[in-house]
């Protein structure tokens, strides 16, 4: 009888002394350590080298409205539990990420040459070997990569 008392106790030990190491392992890990470091980063804050006042305007505006609605409007819950705007929110923040990914696009439209777009249309059409209806839309982070090189 002893000897499973000492069994459950010694058991009871362990996995108390596992998750007291367990805890303290995840505060060591989330204080900088490298285990930390994400493994795919979230390129979708690097900023693109095409920006002026207009566009830092644009955002600086859209992540205020983006704080108000998320404090003050409509908001509701889409797959997975995460909140997503609705209503007259959802129409106000979209209307001003459009408006910033059209500046962008200007912007990013207009420091590239007619004759490197052409070339670009070319290439396109000679991997697919046909003809095809190409149109410039932007440039968006490399999902891919930890570069900064926009693609």
């Amino acid at each position: 009888m002893a000897k499973k008392q000492f069994v459950i106790g010694a058991g009871a030990l362990a996995i108390v002394f596992g998750l007291a190491l367990g805890v303290t392992s995840g505060f060591t890990f989330s204080k900088g350590s490298p285990v930390s470091a994400q493994v795919q980063p979230d390129n979708s804050a690097v900023p693109g080298p095409h920006t002026n006042a207009l566009i830092e305007s644009i955002r600086a505006e859209l992540d205020s409205v983006t704080q108000y609605e998320s404090a003050y409007g409509c908001l509701t819950f889409g797959r997975g539990g995460q909140s997503e705007f609705c209503g007259a929110s959802k129409e106000r923040v979209g209307t001003l990420e459009n408006k910033l990914t059209e500046e962008v696009h200007k912007l990013e439209l207009s420091d590239r040459s007619s004759e490197a777009l052409a070339q670009v249309k070319s290439n396109i059409e000679s991997l697919a070997e046909r003809k095809a209806d190409v149109a410039f839309e932007g440039t968006s982070a490399n999902p891919y990569t930890n570069a900064v090189k926009r693609i």
